[in-house]
């Protein structure tokens, strides 16, 4: 996420804070499940004074590492989905209905995708230079410009050349 600027962002606590004092009810839903490892949480926000909003947020059961995403995804995902429900009832909202916390989750994923992509170009392009010391030839699109799919596509066709010409 380029350009991501944490100050743009508050976070669920500051949120909870400031509507702390017309507070009336909290009801989160059980979580929905869409697979074995994904689902939805639902949590209905309302105010003393009658308003009141729904947020959703999705959780991950299969996540690895020590965040709460992986720790504890049903905490995570109802903390965030509370955070969206006072977002809309105008709670700390002004630039952005998304927390502070789930725009760092985000540029933290996409930060980790960038990782794979160049491990995965790394790999080939260790390949690349096995295949050439053994004047194998696998000819493909150049892998800067592949897309994620594509650059499976080449390792496979390296490693199964590679293995070939053994």
């Amino acid at each position: 996420m380029p350009g991501f600027n944490a100050n743009d962002y508050v976070s669920v606590a500051e949120r909870v804070s400031q509507a702390q004092t017309v507070l009336e009810h909290v009801q989160a839903d059980p979580p929905v499940m869409l697979t074995d490892t994904m689902g939805y949480i639902r949590v209905t926000v309302t105010l003393k004074e009658g308003r009141s909003a729904t947020g959703t947020a999705s959780f991950r059961l299969d996540l690895a590492g020590s965040r709460a995403q992986a720790t504890n995804p049903l905490e995570d995902c109802e903390t965030s989905a509370i955070g969206r429900a006072l977002a809309f009832l105008g709670f700390a909202s002004s630039k952005s209905i998304a927390s502070r916390e789930e725009v760092q989750e985000a540029e933290r994923r996409s930060e980790n995708g960038n990782g794979r992509r160049q491990a995965m170009i790394g790999k080939i392009q260790a390949m690349q230079v096995q295949a050439k010391k053994r004047k194998i030839e696998v000819r493909h699109k150049p892998i800067e410009t592949a897309t994620d799919e594509e650059l499976i596509e080449i390792g496979t066709a390296y490693k199964a050349a590679l293995e070939e010409g053994a």
